[in-house]
């Protein structure tokens, strides 16, 4: 049970939390520097702490400093919300965890805003993966591992998926001009896919 002096409350953006001073200097950061430091503390007229941060995902940041370590969302928008505000409360690890989590999402592409924004991706080669439409929660795609799969290519390829009215599962690499295609069969659409990826790089990226 905390003491009442090691409760502290907390306003965020006009929003109060109320937690423990040992959950928030857990971890290195801000919090923790803020109350073993001389800093000045802004406070409200209700004697709480006030930050000026949107009280939106707080309780992320909070979650995470009592465990080291939390649940994102699924969005990616909200996931990059959390990245910043983890970035603000110079959380490190919890900044990794939203990089790691937005590489190895797997990314659907159903609007046509969403397709534009894919196909004018140019740093890198573009790997595109359509399956045949149906629900996503029922494709047989989600049976694979593409995590490790995105994992390991995240720095050479922007990935994503699509489905596509009566085609065979596919992957369809493109970079700028260059491009190339292959047809995959459910049952090893991985090491398929995966050498695939390899010979692409190989041959047309100088990896």
């Amino acid at each position: 049970m905390c003491s009442k002096d090691n409760i502290v409350k907390l306003n965020v953006g006009g929003t109060v939390f109320q937690t423990s001073k040992s959950t928030l200097t857990m971890i290195d950061g801000f919090f923790k520097m803020m109350l073993e430091s001389d800093i000045p503390l802004q406070k409200d007229d209700s004697n709480c702490i006030f930050i000026d941060r949107s009280p939106k995902h707080f309780d992320i940041i909070l979650n995470f400093l009592r465990d080291g370590d939390v649940d994102l969302p699924e969005q990616e928008k909200e996931i990059n919300e959390v990245k910043r505000e983890a970035q603000f409360y110079l959380l490190e690890e919890l900044v990794d965890l939203c990089h790691r989590k937005i590489n190895t999402k797997i990314r659907v592409l159903i609007s046509g805003t969403e397709k534009i924004e894919f196909y004018t991706k140019n740093d890198k080669p573009r790997l595109l993966i359509k399956y045949p439409e149906k629900n996503l929660d029922e494709s047989p795609i989600l049976d694979i591992d593409w995590g490790s799969l995105m994992e390991k290519y995240r720095d050479q390829f922007h990935i994503a998926f699509a489905p596509q009215n009566n085609c065979s599962l596919s992957a369809n690499c493109q970079f700028k001009s260059v491009k190339s295609s292959i047809f995959l069969s459910i049952g090893d659409v991985s090491n398929d896919c995966e050498q695939f990826i390899d010979n692409f790089l190989k041959k047309h990226c100088g990896f």
